[in-house]
């Protein structure tokens, strides 16, 4: 009823509801649930930023990429229709060959002169060369794949700020946690980042349809331009190739975009890539569709962990140059290495480390330079 104290009715059921959600816990589960927000904040701002900055890149060169290829495709579509100036030029050559019959019949002996009634044939039908529709098809095609990439561009960025802003509007710690685990499932149960990694590999199909209408718009005019042409665009496409495979043979690789993660993914969902375990015995384990939790999961594997971890601390060691950054590491020695993979780490770091004092030592210096001096071994004093 207008006017009434009471609340609607229909929001009684979620009050109780909420009521009992927060009977779930205790007031002193708020820093378990405050510190969940916290990581769960700083995990999505850094996901999100990194898609945002995706999505804006996509925009930038799809508005500009569309803008020059609509100048290409005005100019490449009048090649599907009968151009004007063919049909004077077809009708002129018929009024040339009639006038001259009628020349020939004016100045015959004949008595009569008999000038033909029958009109002129008409233009032949019009077929447009395979060359103008590989062109056009190909251009119009790569309009259409940058536009629908700018338009998920700009749906991703309203599914991320929504999906930021719908658990962020509450205090309570519990209702936030809670609101932002169901979201965070159904981004996963959805494959929104699946999708938000097509949106390049559209960009990119758009790309490639447009140099494969520059190679069939210079292939009717000579070969020599046509050669200058899928010269450098078969180049371009072998560096693109290359990179879009090279991380999924292998995960070590640096040149991974979308492509990849999106050819991963159904190589996993196909076939599957498996690594060795070390908890069941040396036997492969299946790898997640998720590339970077596939990299995750080989760093963390069996297969070069040793020698990894040693060249961690070695490097760690090497970058510590000044004594005030070295206390602290010194300090934390004695509680970093105490199970025996750390004891083995620390024998194979500090033998590297002997091995290099020993090895630099034994070059001279130049006779204008001042020796450096060695770096203490800060694991000799433990070993």
């Amino acid at each position: 009823m207008i006017g009434s104290d009471n609340p609607p009715t229909e929001n009684a059921p979620e009050e109780g509801s909420s009521e009992s959600a927060q009977g779930d816990f205790d007031e002193g589960a708020n820093t378990l649930w405050t510190l969940y927000g916290k990581e769960a904040k700083e995990f999505d701002e850094a996901h999100i930023q990194t898609l945002k900055d995706d999505m804006d890149s996509i925009l930038l060169f799809a508005g500009l990429f569309a803008a020059t290829l609509t100048g290409f495709i005005i100019d490449a579509k009048q090649d599907l229709k009968p151009s004007v100036g063919d049909q004077m030029v077809f009708y002129q050559q018929q009024n040339v060959a009639f006038l001259a019959q009628i020349s020939q019949q004016i100045s015959s002996i004949a008595p009569q002169v008999v000038i033909p009634s029958i009109p002129p044939p008409p233009y032949p039908d019009f077929h447009p060369s395979s060359s103008a529709l590989l062109v056009n098809a190909s251009w119009f095609m790569a309009l259409v794949f940058s536009l629908f990439a700018a338009l998920l561009a700009i749906l991703v960025q309203q599914w991320v700020r929504r999906y930021m802003r719908i658990f962020q509007q509450h205090n309570d710690p519990l209702k936030r946690a809670r609101l932002r685990q169901y979201l965070h499932e159904g981004v996963e149960k959805w494959r929104m980042p699946l999708l938000a990694e097509s949106v390049p590999s559209l960009f990119h199909t758009a790309l490639a349809l447009f140099f494969l209408g520059i190679a069939g718009s210079v292939w009717k005019f000579n070969t020599a331009v046509l050669l200058s042409a899928i010269i450098p665009i078969g180049f371009s496409g072998s560096i693109y190739a290359f990179t879009a495979f090279a991380p999924v043979l292998d995960l070590q690789a640096p040149y991974h975009h979308s492509t990849s993660g999106l050819i991963w993914y159904w190589i996993q969902k196909l076939r599957g890539r498996g690594r060795k375990d070390r908890g069941s015995g040396g036997k492969l384990k299946s790898m997640g569709s998720n590339m970077t939790e596939g990299q995750v999961e080989v760093a963390m594997g069996d297969t070069g962990r040793e020698a990894r971890d040693e060249r961690a601390v070695s490097w760690l060691v090497n970058k510590l140059t000044e004594d005030d950054d070295m206390e602290p590491f010194v300090m934390a020695i004695p509680g970093s290495f105490n199970t025996e993979w750390g004891k083995k780490v620390l024998k194979g770091v500090s033998e590297a480390m002997e091995e290099n004092k020993s090895t630099d030592g034994s070059q001279e210096p130049p006779l204008d330079m001042n020796p450096i001096p060695p770096r203490v071994n800060p694991f000799a004093p433990i070993l």
